[in-house]
């Protein structure tokens, strides 16, 4: 929780233009067309958890050629 807080706060000290290349960057689709700092910053911070979460789960066992 703690680290979730601290990027909050460090992406909240980014410019709307820079969060937006940012949230575009990271390929979060939004339905606003010009969205608020508070969700931009919670759009990425959604997907940068999700990442961590499919990293958790993905296997360890190397690469696997289908």
């Amino acid at each position: 929780e703690g680290r979730t807080d601290d990027a909050k706060r460090e992406l909240t000290s980014y410019a709307v233009a820079d969060l937006d290349l940012l949230r575009r960057e990271l390929g979060v689709s939004l339905a606003k067309r010009k969205p608020s700092k508070t969700v931009l910053v919670d759009a990425i911070i959604g997907r940068l958890q999700q990442s961590a979460m499919l990293l958790k789960r993905a296997p360890t066992g190397g690469t696997h050629n289908a």
